[in-house]
């Protein structure tokens, strides 16, 4: 049996205690004084075996025969003082044929006995560990009341294993490798004793064990096992965590960031249940070779007013809402990064964002501010990503994680919270495994050519390494961000159809297969089900968009300039992804993907969300210009929608696309867009040729009180209509009209875009005009 001596350093005040992980019995030559039970009803023999052992040249070979009781035990003379639990490793070689329990017990120095909770036996090779640890609740007193505790560890006395077995049969046990593991979870602590629903807890530790790679699972897994008030168990991965502070102003767009306090272990959960939680936190060493466990906690969850996480909805399935049926519309613009090149480049700015990560804390305030509640963000090499090539930046390559950028991303999702704003987080963005568009593989640490083990980015979905790598990393990822009902979706890869070694990739059922694989896989340890997607430049009709595993879909609505507009550019879409009877919104949008003039960009800013928020899509349209919108203090744009929209519940309406009549003299450049129900019309009055520049004052009529607009399929009643300036957000006339089959109300003098909103008040019930 080969033993290993690893010290560790225990801080109690200021005793330091140095307590090596202890080979009690390892049976390398004999039984090591180890006997059976006497007294018991049962029967066995016991003996020293070559067979079955783990490590090592023996172990003990237990022979029982039941019914009744047997077992084996050992009388020692230890201070298991400092130690957190006693381990050893049981073999069963044939599957019992009756039902047979065991427990451990041990023995203090006054030879009081304290035992576990009986288990069921199992076939094959289980890795016993009992918690030993001062405050463990797993030893119970047999006999006598006094409690497990810290001081029953200063003398054991015996220590022993029992059978029980109402059945007449004969099991053999192989018992190999029985030892001590020092405490491994330190200064604990956490947030708060008592949480709010929907609200963040967090347990903090730190462990004096090193680890090669903290960040890989084989090496070390540490979870956290939660109790809900209801009995459900959750299990939620813990994370190696590292803090950092703002050490100054950044420079050239980077972040000065500084490293503070020791590394320690973190885990975090969000209670949906109110009531108490118990919980516990295990550790799992080189996939089981040890483990590790505390007693089971507790923290309290109270009421809060918060609505949840956000799924897509049961009532109506091209919408979102919250676990408490709250409808939920994104209104929100994409921030990609910190700069955009492309934008410097074209528009000749410098780059924008030049003290870096900071900024967040003014845009997300401004997003408030103008009622913006969603944003996408990328883990790019150059934003948020955790893992790339070791040189480039902070980044150690394949499998260890740059806690800088992880910081980062936690110090944005906490402003995020605060602003009540909402992130779809992208992870892998398609430069990153592409060579032929935006390309980045030849600086990706899965490259050969940088000591990786893949000759093509297209490897990256088949080779089974990597998808593993991949799976890990998603688990670092749940681990430390899943907790947030702030964070709205995984959105797993985004322009698909640009990654790979040309441009046909995306046409192979093999990234379909990759989704469905990684989607089963965040089923598994996402404990709160965050929303996946995926994203195309161009409408196609992807098998991965029609996968189970996929809640909502994604693609660009860049146009060409010298031909198109935004708005026919977004009914195209919207006509095309309602194939998939899924939500479905645009995350890109303005001019061309390489920009356009600035005046085109700024209308189609404001075009966009118009035109977007009166057709069928879950959100409105994500602007992708966000220095254009920071740089001219464009943000009011969002808050005129953000007012128009007001509380409109889309769940409740179940809006339908709808062509509205528009007479008058010139009315051939006049378009609009309709969402109506039976009681309720959103209508957005556009020109045709006023889409390519903001309005000016100047600009001539777009409409005249000589103008009739009538809107059918409304119940007949009482209905209220209201003129909106789609660019103050105001009101600008109201008037009542009666419907008595066709609703029909003059248009206001405007000279430019307007929107209306009728609703009904009243309904007409008898052919008199009676009304109730």
């Amino acid at each position: 049996m080969r033993k290993i001596l690893i010290f560790i350093l225990l801080f109690y005040g200021s005793i330091v205690y140095c307590l090596p992980s202890r080979i009690l019995f390892d049976f390398e030559e004999n039984v090591n004084g180890w006997s059976i039970i006497e007294g018991t009803s049962g029967a066995g023999n016991i003996e020293w075996s070559r067979q079955n052992q783990l490590i090592g040249s023996g172990c003990l070979k237990f022979v029982a025969n039941f019914p009744g009781e047997t077992g084996i035990k050992v009388s020692i003379n230890e201070n298991w003082t400092g130690y957190q639990s006693l381990s050893f490793d049981m073999t069963v070689t044939e599957t019992p044929v009756a039902q047979i329990k065991f427990f451990v017990y041990v023995k203090d120095k006054e030879w009081l006995w304290y035992q576990t909770n009986p288990k069921p036996v199992k076939y094959g090779t289980t890795k016993v560990s009992v918690n030993i640890s001062g405050s463990s609740l797993e030893l119970v007193p047999k006999g006598h009341k006094k409690p497990w505790n810290q001081y029953s560890l200063e003398e054991i006395k015996e220590i022993g294993i029992k059978f029980i077995c109402d059945e007449k049969t004969t099991q053999t046990f192989y018992i190999d490798n029985v030892r001590l593991s020092p405490v491994l979870f330190s200064l604990l602590r956490v947030n708060k004793t008592e949480v709010c629903l929907y609200e963040k807890f967090e347990i903090s530790f730190r462990t004096p064990l090193y680890f090669s790679n903290p960040f890989d699972p084989d090496c070390i897994t540490i979870d956290g096992y939660f109790i809900s008030p209801s009995g459900k168990e959750i299990v939620v991965p813990g994370f190696f965590y590292q803090d950092f502070y703002f050490a100054g102003p950044g420079k050239n767009g980077e972040d000065n960031l500084q490293p503070q306090g020791y590394p320690e272990w973190k885990i975090r959960f969000t209670p949906v249940e109110q009531g108490i939680y118990k919980y516990k936190i295990v550790a799992s060493i080189n996939k089981g070779e040890e483990t590790f466990s505390t007693s089971l906690m507790t923290f309290k969850a109270i009421p809060s007013d918060r609505h949840g996480f956000i799924q897509t909805s049961k009532k109506d399935n091209r919408y979102f809402e919250f676990d408490d049926g709250t409808f939920f519309y994104p209104i929100g613009h994409n921030i990609r990064s910190l700069n955009d090149n492309r934008y410097s480049q074209i528009f000749n700015r410098p780059l924008a964002a030049q003290d870096g990560t900071v900024n967040f804390e003014t845009w997300l305030s401004d997003m408030k501010a103008n009622k913006e509640n969603f944003f996408e963000t990328w883990m790019s090499a150059w934003h948020l990503a955790i893992e790339w090539k070791k040189g480039y930046g902070f980044y150690e390559g394949i499998g260890r994680y740059n806690l800088r950028n992880a910081w980062k991303l936690d110090w944005i999702l906490e402003r995020a919270e605060k602003n009540d704003i909402y992130i779809q987080l992208l992870i892998i963005n398609h430069g990153s495994v592409s060579t032929y568009c935006d390309q980045e593989w030849q600086d990706s640490p899965y490259n050969v050519k940088n000591g990786g083990f893949l000759n093509s980015p297209e490897e990256f979905f088949t080779d089974e390494k990597a998808k593993n790598l991949f799976k890990k990393r998603l688990r670092y990822i749940v681990a430390r961000w899943s907790y947030s009902p702030h964070i709205f979706s995984w959105e797993l890869v985004n322009e698909m159809n640009l990654i790979g070694a040309s441009g046909q990739f995306y046409k192979k059922d093999i990234l379909a297969k990759w989704y469905a694989e990684m989607g089963d896989y965040l089923a598994q340890i996402d404990p709160w089900n965050h929303m996946i997607t995926g994203h195309y430049t161009i409408l196609y009709d992807s098998d991965v968009f029609k996968l189970p595993q996929v809640d909502y879909v994604l693609t660009n609505a860049y146009y060409g300039i010298s031909g198109g507009d935004i708005v026919n550019t977004l009914k195209n879409i919207v006509d095309f992804n309602s194939r998939f009877n899924k939500p479905h919104f645009v995350s890109e949008y303005g001019g061309n993907w390489n920009a356009g003039p600035e005046q085109l960009i700024e209308a189609d800013l404001h075009n966009g969300i118009w035109a977007g928020a009166h057709l069928s899509f879950a959100a409105v349209p994500l602007f992708w210009w966000h220095n254009f919108i920071e740089e001219k203090n464009l943000y009011f744009y969002y808050k005129a929608l953000a007012e128009y929209i007001g509380s409109e519940d889309r769940l409740k309406e179940r809006f339908e696309q709808k062509t509205i009549k528009i007479s008058g003299e010139n009315i051939s450049n006049i378009g609009s867009l309709c969402l109506a129900s039976d009681k309720k019309a959103l209508i957005w009055i556009y020109g045709k040729d006023r889409l390519k520049r903001p309005p000016v004052d100047s600009d001539p009529p777009l409409t005249t009180k000589s103008y009739q607009c009538t809107v059918d399929g409304l119940t007949p009643g009482d209905y209220v209509i209201e003129f909106w300036n789609t660019y103050s957000g105001k009101i600008i006339e109201t008037k009542k009209e009666t419907n008595q089959g066709i609703l029909s109300f003059t248009l206001p003098d405007v000279n430019r875009d307007f929107a209306v909103k009728v609703y009904k008040t009243f309904e007409i019930t008898n052919n008199t005009g009676g009304k109730k």
